[in-house]
């Protein structure tokens, strides 16, 4: 077997760190690609069937939003030990189990016989999630040069916006011609395919030249704690992700088919394929984000992050104009519009704060750094769904016309969007102040080699 290697001397933007053919690199990618995808169509199938699971179970707009976000807590349990597992001893084989076991879980949330049993089917969910990410992103960080970062992360970024509009069209579709239950059996199956072709991918170690000696480096999980908490523009990039969770899960991810839904008078699946419509839209945001940040970064180290703004003011002010316009009861063609617009704008920005990550830590310290994320966005991800359900609730005032349901989810949606993405700017602006050191902190650790 040829071992492939490549030097890395941060922040070289020419050389790929793990020098395998293009070719194989993209057909890798795109497994990867269609993984991520599965990740969010089997994550977010089940804001299509709220209504169905509110009659099957009796429940509260907060219970609902606590169905959606729980996942959150088990990706953050688990996130560390398994992106240890990623640094220290297998990418591909942790990629095919966790993707095995988010399947069978997604499986299992179908024949859940009450509202405890569906929980925990989605505690499973995000337990198999956990350590894909991490994985995921540090295999294409090593495939992939420096200037071509940004936009790798970005396309692969596009399985999010694509996979949760279409993942809630056609779970609707599929509650309404045999029922919700029979969503999860049906997606369960792609999942327990892809886990078995990832146990074939590239993977590497990293070795460290010292001396003129190459030597394995080694993964001290204090030592990366360590890095990662006296890196500023890390902390800011944990911060960036929690602030644009915060609406990701607060806001449209979990909200947006009951939205229209409830504005609208739409079934689930005419929600379903309404948020899938607008949705589309925004699977090329992570492309042009990521190329405009690319671009940036040839002018000026710090561009990242100013991309990063760029993307997340267009995202506040379109959504906003968007929620403005359905109070003042603008028909469902023009408020979608603007959604469309902001959820565009928004997407763009996602890959930013991991790329940022990413480039800002040796190769062998890149699962864990990723995973640190994970614990700071633990309170938006797990909180704010049922947060916008209580302000809901709480809008609502007691009342339970479908305008005083459509009324209160308004409200709510407004004040999560404002507060989330005003402090996310802010973190963004507070990293083009600090990232030029940071960078110049990694130079200084030295050489590496990816075998």
């Amino acid at each position: 077997m040829t071992t492939q290697t490549a030097t890395l001397e941060a922040p070289s933007t020419e050389q790929a760190e793990f020098n395998i053919a293009r070719s194989k690199a993209n057909f890798w990618f795109g497994l990867l690609w269609l993984i991520y995808f599965l990740d969010f169509v089997d994550r977010n199938a089940i804001n299509a069937i709220f209504p169905a699971l509110k009659e099957a179970y009796g429940l509260t707009d907060t219970q609902l939003g606590m169905v959606s976000s729980i996942v959150g807590l088990s990706v953050t349990a688990l996130g560390i030990p398994t992106a240890w597992l990623v640094d220290k001893w297998s990418r591909k084989y942790l990629i095919g189990i966790m993707v095995g076991v988010w399947s069978l879980c997604t499986w299992l949330s179908g024949v859940a016989g009450s509202y405890t049993q569906l929980i925990l089917a989605r505690l499973g969910i995000g337990a198999g999630e956990a350590g894909y990410t991490p994985a995921g992103l540090s295999l294409i960080t090593a495939w992939y040069p420096r200037k071509l970062r940004g936009t790798m992360v970005g396309i692969f970024n596009t399985a999010q916006p694509l996979a949760s509009f279409t993942g809630v069209a056609i779970a609707g579709w599929i509650a309404v011609q045999w029922g919700w239950r029979s969503v999860f059996g049906i997606l369960a199956i792609p999942g327990l395919i892809l886990a078995v072709l990832m146990l074939f991918s590239p993977d590497y170690k990293s070795k460290k030249v010292e001396d003129g000696q190459v030597k394995v480096a080694k993964v001290s999980f204090w030592q990366v704690a360590k890095y990662c908490l006296t890196s500023p523009s890390l902390l800011l990039s944990y911060a960036g992700q929690a602030g644009a969770t915060a609406w990701a899960i607060g806001g449209f991810g979990t909200w947006a088919p009951t939205f229209f839904g409830r504005n609208y008078n739409l079934d689930m699946a005419q929600a379903g394929v309404a948020v899938m419509i607008i949705g589309l839209v925004a699977a090329i945001g992570p492309f042009f984000g990521g190329r405009l940040s690319d671009l940036l970064i040839k002018r000026m180290p710090n561009g990242r992050p100013w991309a990063a703004i760029a993307c997340l003011v267009g995202g506040l002010v379109f959504w906003f104009i968007s929620l403005i316009l359905v109070l003042q009861g603008m028909p469902i063609g023009v408020v979608g519009t603007f959604w469309a617009l902001g959820n565009l704008c928004f997407a763009g920005h996602w890959g930013m704060a991991i790329t940022i990550q990413m480039e800002l830590v040796p190769p062998h310290y890149r699962g864990l750094a990723q995973s640190f994320g994970a614990i700071v966005v633990l309170l938006p991800y797990v909180l704010t769904g049922p947060l916008t359900g209580t302000l809901s609730d709480y809008f609502k005032a007691g009342q339970t016309s479908a305008a005083a349901e459509a009324y209160g989810l308004n409200m709510a949606l407004i004040i999560i969007l404002v507060f989330s993405l005003l402090i996310t700017i802010g973190v963004y602006y507070a990293a083009t102040r600090t990232i030029v050191r940071d960078l110049e902190r990694l130079k200084a650790q030295g050489t590496y080699k990816l075998d």
